[in-house]
């Protein structure tokens, strides 16, 4: 609901009876509604019929004085009015400003979030690649495992024929020992016999029997 001209104007004349500066501010301070351009607007009015309404015999200097006082009371509404104006461009305009500041750091904050994405991506890459590898030595390492299993088997083998060589080298000369023992018996045994053919074939023909009757 507008605020009516009537409003205004009871106010005005009750701050003018009691000595108050009758201004826009002070009407709104009293009405508690309405807008300051509206109090401007009806106070011009209230001005302009209060000076058609003075007396004819009211001095020139005090109705000039009036005037004076009205134009002025215009003109501080005027500045205040302004100077509102000025706040709100001021407020608007520090308002796009934040929203422009807000919108850069959105697009920043969009962009790092961007080049995160591909830095998780490179990362997840080489953790997949670095699993491969992983699994390659892993199966390596079991391999070698099992060959170091079975180089070990082999060398505690090789270990044991170690071992039992100076036992099979002492057997292997005794066996030669023997050889030579039984080669030395047997080339004995050979002369022996040779000798005992030799005896008989010499005593052979003393036994010969002859061939008269």
């Amino acid at each position: 609901m507008s605020l009516s001209y009537d409003a205004v104007a009871d106010v005005a004349r009750t701050l003018e009876s009691e000595g108050k500066p009758v201004g826009a501010r002070a009407v709104l301070d009293v009405l508690k509604t309405g807008s300051l351009t509206t109090i401007q607007k009806h106070l011009l009015r209230w001005r302009e019929e209060k000076s058609r309404l003075a007396p004819p015999d009211l001095p020139e200097s005090l109705h000039q004085t009036i005037l004076a006082f009205a134009a002025a009371e215009a003109k501080k509404g005027q500045l205040h009015l302004e100077k509102l104006l000025d706040e709100t461009r001021s407020a608007l305009t520090e308002s796009l400003r934040t929203g422009e500041e807000q919108e850069s750091r959105i697009l920043a904050l969009e962009g790092e979030l961007r080049e995160r994405d591909g830095r998780i991506g490179d990362l997840s890459g080489q953790i997949r690649h670095l699993d491969v590898r992983m699994a390659e030595c892993q199966e390596r390492e079991s391999r070698e495992r099992e060959e170091a299993h079975a180089l070990r088997e082999d060398l505690a083998r090789a270990t044991l024929r170690l071992e039992e060589l100076p036992r099979l080298r002492e057997e292997t000369s005794a066996l030669r020992q023997k050889l030579e023992q039984e080669k030395e018996a047997r080339t004995a045994a050979e002369k022996d016999s040779a000798v005992s053919r030799a005896l008989l074939a010499q005593k052979a023909p003393s036994h010969k029997p002859s061939g008269r009757a």
